[in-house]
């Protein structure tokens, strides 16, 4: 059994986790931008403010643009890595910045490099049989991937197979389905963030996109509570 110890030693973990799950909204974003883009997105993400970024791990720029991204606004919010699967993955990401991975499934070598660089380590799951065996494992962050396609009513399957745990959801979530999945009990959402080459993109326009997305989260936790 893999069992994160709550050692003092691992309070960057913890400390991850909240503020990943306080976070609400984690921006997503796949452009490979050019540097100077990219600080002015970091800025633009900062002045939203957005608590978390995830940057989904594929190649030396995807590292790149973690390492910028930490640098810039690391102090200000959560950078983390998507489709990290091996341990040495995690090893490059962790070093470029990112401070939580988000795993396309449960590898328990990969999970235990995460351990030992002090970083949260959150796997991705589908059925019902995987949140139990992450939760029993000591995984209490799991996230639903694609959550789109799988639906609230399967994040309400997951959670009553895995009480204890917190779950994201992620994948081309719309508006509109927010409050479904924040009734569904989800602590995060991760949108992608539709972000094009200049002149489409603006760091304005960044901004709005954000504010949007974390409005809108906020009146769907906020009309949950009046149930």
């Amino acid at each position: 059994m893999f069992a994160p110890p709550s050692s003092p030693t691992k309070a960057l973990i913890r400390q991850a986790a909240e503020r990943l799950c306080q976070a609400g909204v984690i921006s997503y974003f796949q452009d490979n931008l050019p540097r100077n883009l990219l600080i002015e997105l970091a800025d633009g993400l900062a002045a939203a403010p957005v608590l978390a970024v995830l940057v989904p791990f594929a190649d030396l720029n995807s590292l790149q643009v973690i390492s910028a991204l930490s640098e810039r606004v690391g102090e200000h919010m959560v950078v983390g890595a998507s489709n990290v699967s091996t341990a040495e993955e995690v090893s490059l990401v962790v070093t470029a910045g990112a401070r939580f991975v988000v795993a396309p499934f449960l590898r328990i070598s990969a999970a235990l490099q995460a351990l030992k660089l002090d970083t949260l380590y959150v796997p991705c799951v589908l059925s019902r049989s995987e949140a139990v065996d992450a939760q029993a494992q000591g995984f209490s962050i799991q996230c639903v991937y694609p959550a789109d396609i799988l639906g609230s009513d399967h994040i309400r399957e997951l959670r009553a197979a895995a009480p204890d745990t917190r779950f994201l959801a992620a994948g081309g979530i719309l508006q509109r389905e927010a409050a479904a999945f924040v009734q569904a009990g989800v602590v995060g959402v991760a949108p992608e963030l539709f972000i094009k080459q200049p002149p489409w993109w603006s760091q304005a326009e960044v901004i709005t996109q954000v504010r949007a997305w974390q409005s809108v989260w906020s009146r769907a936790q906020a009309a949950t509570a009046d149930l």
